[in-house]
């Protein structure tokens, strides 16, 4: 741009934000230069959020509100009989919905799914494991908690 070779560009970019979510944004960049003397004077910057406009070209299809839960869930990692309960629904519905995220998600499994989702922007990361955005699910202890000594 200095060298005048293009007058302007854009990008499209993700960040993370500070709780872990992601954000797509399109950076658009313009030189202005002197009329005068056509010197570089100052750079115009326009930042516009497109996480809406992205998300529908990753996941054409999109998500209903149910495998949008569904996928929560998975992203915490919790199994299917244990998002059956939560959901009120049977084993056998939650992993019809589960074939449907895999597919709408363009992805083989459930942990490839959740770090799919993580990584588009789709569900915000775990607080564990921001960089891939799933959480193993830890053993289940009784009621009493973990064992002592």
């Amino acid at each position: 741009m200095l060298e005048g070779e293009i007058r302007s560009y854009s990008m499209e970019k993700r960040y993370v934000r500070k709780d872990g979510s992601r954000v797509w944004i399109c950076l658009s960049v313009s030189l202005v230069r002197s009329a005068a003397s056509g010197e570089p004077e100052y750079f115009i910057s326009v930042v516009e959020d497109i996480t809406e406009r992205k998300l529908k070209e990753l996941v054409p299809e999109g998500l209903s509100g149910m495998e949008t839960e569904v996928l929560r869930l998975i992203v915490q990692g919790w199994t299917n009989r244990r998002i059956a309960e939560k959901l009120k629904y049977s084993e056998a519905t939650v992993k019809l919905h589960v074939q449907r995220i895999l597919a709408k998600l363009g992805v083989k499994g459930r942990k490839e799914a959740a770090g799919r989702a993580v990584e588009i922007g789709l569900m915000p990361p775990t607080k564990r494991d921001g960089a891939t955005g799933y959480d193993p699910p830890q053993e289940r202890r009784g009621a009493e908690g973990p064992e002592n000594g």
